[in-house]
């Protein structure tokens, strides 16, 4: 890859992301795309970093062109899962870490937060299960009991 590839906009980006430099890794990954606009990766981590921030809309977004791009991108698949999650639409948010899950059955991510999406659909024998099977990770607070007053687990 050349200066200037949509691979290196993507190191440089995930590197600056990495460091905290949100606006920088930002800049990165939209040179990313326009060298490559047919390259899902930087659309998922433009949409990791606008979820992260609370706009789920332009996460959502992201998530629409990373999979029109490549629909069984697992990353993306759980990455959509995350946004339909923080937006309270947890049945949606099932579906899309199924997927994620069916594409990368590796992927212990997927499996821990489709086990919390469970939970949150009180569907708690399963989710419990795939809480357990994905091991530590931040979806183990799903495992506290719930109260409606109890925030969502980070992300």
């Amino acid at each position: 890859y050349g200066r200037g590839s949509a691979s290196s906009g993507l190191t440089a980006g995930i590197d600056a992301m990495n460091n905290g430099q949100r606006e920088r890794a930002r800049g990165e990954f939209a040179k990313a795309v326009n060298a490559d606009p047919n390259a899902p990766q930087p659309h998922i981590f433009l949409a990791r970093l606008a979820r992260e921030e609370g706009d789920l809309a332009t996460a959502r977004a992201q998530l629409d062109t990373a999979l029109r791009l490549d629909s069984k991108n697992s990353v993306a698949l759980r990455e959509m899962g995350l946004v339909l999650f923080a937006s309270r639409q947890y049945d949606l948010a099932r579906r899309f870490f199924v997927r994620a899950v069916t594409a990368n059955p590796q992927d212990r991510a997927s499996q821990g937060f489709l086990g919390c999406t469970m939970m949150r659909l009180n569907r708690v024998a399963e989710g419990t299960k795939f809480i357990t099977n994905a091991g530590t990770g931040a979806w183990q607070a799903c495992l506290q009991p719930t109260t409606t007053t109890a925030a969502p687990p980070p992300l």
